[in-house]
């Protein structure tokens, strides 16, 4: 079992990791850029995300899939923030 001091630098190394993904918002949905860092914080190669074998809506935290279903579906939209 972990020791807390690796758990704590285990997070810390994942928060320093600033990974990328770009995505083209008409339909299709299309990845067009991921960063290197991918791998360390997802677990997914650059190229998983390429050959679209990663379920992208999967990603998203649960409170954030309505917002992310709408964006995706209906690129078009103006959206205010609350």
């Amino acid at each position: 079992m972990n020791s807390v001091h690796e758990q704590r630098a285990s997070v810390n190394r994942a928060c320093q990791i600033a990974a990328k993904i770009h995505f083209k918002l008409a339909p299709p949905l299309q990845v067009t850029y991921v960063s290197p860092d991918i791998e360390a914080l997802l677990g997914y190669t650059v190229d998983h995300f390429y050959k679209n074998s990663v379920n992208i809506r999967s990603r998203f935290h649960l409170d954030d899939r309505e917002i992310a279903d709408q964006i995706f579906l209906y690129p078009n939209l103006k959206y205010q923030s609350l």
